[in-house]
């Protein structure tokens, strides 16, 4: 499992996947689904965001 945490290929696929969760609960009215959504964006951004951007710490010193 922790190849999948470190592979910029899982990062990518899985907020690929959390923006069509979000559009699919948008289209269909299911409101309640976005918390999911929620919840993937911040575990993608607190434990993701470096494998799929590398310049992401550089940039925001700036």
């Amino acid at each position: 499992m922790s190849f999948f945490r470190k592979s910029k290929t899982f990062w990518t696929l899985l907020s690929f996947l959390t923006f069509l969760l979000f559009v699919l609960a948008i289209g269909f009215k299911i409101y309640w689904i976005n918390i999911f959504v929620i919840a993937f964006g911040i575990l993608i951004n607190k434990f993701g965001i470096d494998k799929v951007n590398k310049n992401y710490k550089f940039e925001r010193k700036d």
